[in-house]
């Protein structure tokens, strides 16, 4: 049984049929896993491989926004508590392990004099990493502007995570706080016009703010290539999947489903 759509006034209640475990989904994160790997290990050939990143946050945008109306819709409020619980539970032990072997890896290299592998650069990738600040100091993209010290890096990859927990950080009281004021329509067309705003900004290679300024942040310079664009993204269809009821996705299967296969 859905739930109505709210009333002109009224806190926005989500339409959408409940999200389970969606398969395609591990597929599609499987697939892009070892395209990513494949695409570090011969970068010189396949470099694109590595940009299905992008879909990884779509989907992180989507399923996360998803949960959140459908718990406010099941519960009439959102657990910001448990939510940081859950996400701290599933990512802090294999950062806190990854980074611990790693500063192990440092010990040994210091101690056999191995400057590839030294302490002092590994610990400034393991301060990065832990405080989810690595997209603002050692961002993507950060070859164009600072080679130099991009080839010192030791985790460079963790700067996805680093965007996706300030992405947690943001988008539950976004979302509360949209609810409770009937503002999810504005939600939508605010992350719709950003994402096209970022697409053009991208375009024309504007990479972030004050691009030129030598001394500015480097994830400030470059931070339109964190794929902040991408979560925007994944947000809106989500808002957009929540004003569709069963019924209306009965209507629209075949629309789509025909319009899929003539797509591929």
């Amino acid at each position: 049984m859905s739930t109505a759509p709210s009333k002109e006034g009224g806190p926005f209640v989500s339409s959408a049929p409940k999200l389970g475990l969606v398969g395609g989904f591990d597929g599609i994160r499987g697939i892009g896993v070892c395209m990513v790997l494949v695409g570090h290990a011969m970068f010189t050939y396949v470099e694109s491989w590595v940009t299905i990143v992008d879909t990884f946050f779509v989907l992180s945008g989507f399923l996360i926004t998803t949960l959140l109306l459908q718990e406010h819709r099941s519960t009439g409020g959102i657990g910001l508590r448990k939510f940081y619980a859950r996400r701290a539970v599933r990512l802090l032990p294999s950062v806190w392990l990854f980074c611990g072997v790693w500063i192990a890896i440092g010990v040994i290299g210091t101690v056999l004099g191995i400057e590839a592998i030294s302490l002092r650069g590994i610990f400034e990738d393991v301060g990065a990493a832990i405080a989810y600040v690595y997209a603002l100091v050692f961002p993507n993209g950060l070859y164009m502007i600072a080679p130099e010290v991009q080839n010192n890096r030791y985790m460079w990859h963790l700067w996805t995570l680093s965007v996706e927990e300030w992405f947690y950080f943001v988008i539950p009281a976004t979302v509360l706080v949209c609810i409770r004021r009937n503002w999810i329509k504005q939600l939508a067309w605010a992350l719709g016009l950003g994402f096209v705003a970022i697409g053009v900004a991208r375009w024309f290679a504007f990479t972030g703010f004050w691009q030129d300024d030598e001394g500015m942040i480097a994830g400030v310079r470059l931070a339109l290539l964190q794929r902040p664009d991408a979560l925007m993204l994944g947000c809106l269809v989500a808002i957009l999947n929540a004003q569709v009821t069963p019924e209306r996705l009965e209507r629209l299967k075949r629309p789509i489903v025909i319009a899929a296969s003539l797509r591929w």
